[in-house]
């Protein structure tokens, strides 16, 4: 909030100045040498008037503003973005969303990526949407690139890998924070496993687990199977403990990470998950974090049948590293209207002055092309 007091105190001294200098005009010469004489040389030098507009802003500030009218002024601003809902496939999706989420931050939380988007802004608006992010990120460019369509008719089958197997810690606390652009888990480093199929004997630790939405149901996942959309997609980001020894380092290479995908649909109301939904309201703005005690199992954020798709790809938020074995599932899981409503009320930024950050409707990157990758299709359960 501006600090009004501050703005009337610096008024109050101006207007004294000015009242002074009326006064000291109407004295005579002796009494204007005196007081020359007296006044330190650095406040001899006067600053011309400013002009008439310039003083009435200024004078404007020398008002208390009052809870009530400050309170006016928010409401003359816009608080969120009406968007009609778009075609997948006719428009690039950037350009449909001028005004939405900007930030300095990537989606994982590590020094690696961090200090890779120290220097950049990068978002989903036109300006600073995916079509602008291979002119920041090199890497964006490459070849292996998320998410991509899943053509089931190019799946081959995954053969006798042996199946894909977890173990999660339930009862411990997590931290769930707004980084400006989705609502985000952080595990604080608590025990976890996450092991075979297309990972084979590596074993992969959960780091923090996130989730990508559209600006109205259906649309939102950044995945789609046969073209069709659904209206988010759960990412549960592990890291590779076999082979590295922190995060930051896994972050960086080919078998660094592993992230499950769950595909959202609309439909009824998801226990597990509204764990985390009934904290959204504490969490509204950029940097907003809060600690989330209850006991909460990851395993039930996923569907009952493990049946999925995996390839190898990348991030998919700058720098877009091309660092993920991706594993999505086939079955999608069911989130209520109201849940994917309270995601849509999460700011991008912070208030400033009164005026609100505009609202995150949307924060799913475009498919891209699979091209000459392996797409295997796993359909036997755990």
């Amino acid at each position: 909030m501006c600090n009004y007091e501050w703005c009337v105190e610096s008024h109050r001294g101006v207007g004294g100045a000015a009242r002074a200098g009326g006064r000291r005009a109407r004295s005579g010469p002796a009494e204007r040498a005196r007081a020359s004489a007296s006044r330190p040389a650095t406040s001899r030098a006067r600053p011309a008037p400013a002009p008439a507009a310039a003083q009435r802003r200024t004078d404007g500030l020398s008002i208390k503003t009052t809870r009530r009218e400050h309170s006016h002024a928010v409401t003359t601003q816009p608080r969120s973005l009406v968007h009609s809902a778009d075609t997948r496939h006719t428009q690039a999706r950037e350009t449909l969303y001028p005004r939405l989420a900007s930030r300095k931050e990537v989606i994982i939380t590590s020094d690696y990526i961090s200090a890779a988007m120290a220097e950049n802004d990068w978002g989903y608006s036109c300006e600073n949407g995916p079509a602008t992010w291979t002119e920041k990120f090199p890497e964006a460019r490459g070849a292996r690139q998320s998410p991509v369509d899943i053509d089931t008719s190019r799946a081959s089958s995954g053969g006798s890998a042996p199946p894909l197997k977890w173990r999660y810690s339930v009862n411990h606390p997590r931290s769930v924070v707004n980084p400006g652009y989705c609502w985000r888990v952080d595990e604080n480093g608590y025990d976890s496993e996450l092991r075979g199929g297309p990972l084979g004997s590596d074993v992969y630790k959960l780091q923090q687990w996130h989730c990508h939405w559209g600006a109205v149901n259906g649309e939102g996942s950044e995945h789609t199977v046969d073209g069709r959309s659904f209206s988010g997609e759960l990412h549960l980001v592990h890291w590779n403990t076999t082979k590295y020894n922190s995060f930051s380092e896994a972050a960086g290479q080919p078998d660094g990470l592993a992230v499950l995908g769950v595909l959202l649909m609309c439909g009824k109301k998801h226990d597990e998950l509204d764990k985390v939904i009934r904290l959204l309201p504490f969490i509204t703005h950029k940097n907003d974090k809060v600690t989330l005690s209850d006991s909460l199992d990851p395993v039930k954020l996923l569907p009952p049948h493990n049946a999925y798709w995996t390839y190898p790809g990348s991030l998919t938020t700058p720098p877009c590293t091309e660092s993920v074995t991706w594993i999505l599932f086939k079955e999608p899981v069911q989130v209520s209207a109201d849940q994917l409503a309270s995601m849509r009320k999460l700011k991008c930024g912070e208030a400033s002055c009164g005026v609100e950050a505009m609202e995150v409707l949307h924060n799913y990157r475009p498919t891209l092309p699979l091209g000459n990758r392996e797409l295997r299709d796993y359909s036997h359960g755990n």
